[in-house]
């Protein structure tokens, strides 16, 4: 799905990717469009053993095998039927992840570019949280924020209310187009 967004991106793009790329991906945004910089989070050992694997051929890209949240706090890495997603409380099967807050990884991204183009979120159900925990502020400082809301997973107990809420906040800041309606996929470029 991810790749949908490819058209939109352009050469020496700043981008931050919150589990939202795969190796594969990556690979071919850099021959097409290489980004001047691209940071990418997931805290899953073998999508980050993939972006090692890459990187070599990847100038400028930073992974990194940490979760990203709206406040840095423990948090679990728990394995789902369909996928693994982020929790705050210990389930069974699930361990504890190193965690760094959006807010500082915009901050310290800003401060070396002066910009960020893209925020991409596909964080299977974290997504709400680091939308709420993460200021207005912060998030103008991103020119276009794409993100998938996991509202159709049941096992993740999102409710309809957050996505909503989430919804209007961004709304504050960023124009919102939704891309997909039954994966609520939007993709919000900044006001002004």
């Amino acid at each position: 799905m991810s790749m949908y967004y490819f058209s939109d991106f352009q050469k020496k793009d700043v981008i931050l990717s919150i589990g939202f790329f795969s190796a594969i991906e990556i690979e071919q945004l850099y021959k097409d469009k290489p980004p001047k910089y691209l940071e990418a989070y997931d805290p899953r050992e073998d999508v980050f053993k993939q972006y090692n694997d890459i990187k070599p051929k990847c100038k400028n890209f930073i992974p990194y095998m940490n979760a990203v949240t709206g406040i840095e706090r423990d948090a679990y890495l728990t394995p789902r039927k369909y996928n693994t997603s982020i929790c705050f409380e210990k389930e069974k099967h699930s361990q504890i992840i190193k965690t760094i807050s959006l807010t500082s990884t915009i901050n310290r991204i800003y401060s070396e570019y002066s910009r960020l183009n893209k925020l991409l979120l596909n964080c299977e159900g974290s997504e709400i949280d680091i939308i709420q925990n993460t200021s207005s502020d912060i998030l103008k400082l991103c020119n276009t924020i794409v993100v998938s809301f996991h509202m159709w997973v049941n096992e993740f107990n999102l409710k309809e209310e957050d996505y909503h809420k989430c919804l209007n906040k961004l709304s504050k800041t960023h124009k919102g187009t939704l891309k997909h309606k039954g994966r609520h996929w939007w993709e919000f470029k900044r006001n002004g």
